[in-house]
């Protein structure tokens, strides 16, 4: 067996940070549905997480990343699944309508900056609690590539309008949510 071969063998199916699934995972999950045309997929990205590194180290930014993968998989339906796509972006593939989940997780994400004290003692500075948000770019699956392509394009333009945005194809939303059309 070649060092490459056995390389591959033995390559985690989950991030040893968050315990998310790896991008290759993933993407073999999300090939194995048959009916995609029923979900979305959403690039999300940490806002300010250079600002947590450069600040407070990496260690508080990996408890950062590792904190925010458990509060956007614990909203997330059997049917439903997310990755850690890279450094501080995951991948999620939903099944649910999106403007729900993102209310939700963004709800959750404020009652615990107001009331979580572990929260609070992991990160005392206030200024730094007020930066905890997130930006995300939605599209419809389909094609895998296309998908991905599309929903990074979206997070980018919800980027573009300031941090703590959310894009669904084209409408941008404050805060996670997004209004009613």
């Amino acid at each position: 067996m070649s060092k490459i071969d056995l390389y591959k063998e033995i390559t985690p199916r989950y991030d040893l940070l968050t315990g998310l699934l790896t991008r290759k995972s993933f993407e073999s999950k999300y090939s194995s549905i048959s009916n995609i045309d029923d979900y979305y997929l959403a690039m999300v990205d940490l806002d300010y997480m250079m600002y947590f590194n450069d600040r407070y180290g990496h260690i508080v930014g990996d408890s950062y990343i590792s904190r925010m993968a458990l509060l956007f998989n614990y909203y997330l339906d059997e049917n439903e699944v997310i990755c850690r796509f890279g450094g501080d972006e995951f991948i999620i593939l939903l099944k649910q309508n999106p403007k729900e989940y993102f209310k939700k997780v963004n709800e959750h994400l404020t009652m615990i900056k107001e009331n979580d004290f572990e929260f609070q003692r992991f990160l005392p500075d206030k200024e730094l609690m007020s930066k905890i948000t997130f930006s995300a770019g939605v599209t419809k699956a389909s094609e895998y590539e296309v998908s991905w392509r599309k929903a990074d394009e979206l997070l980018y333009k919800a980027k573009l309008n300031g941090r703590n945005k959310n894009c669904i194809e084209d409408t941008i939303a404050d805060k996670g949510l997004f209004s009613e059309q």
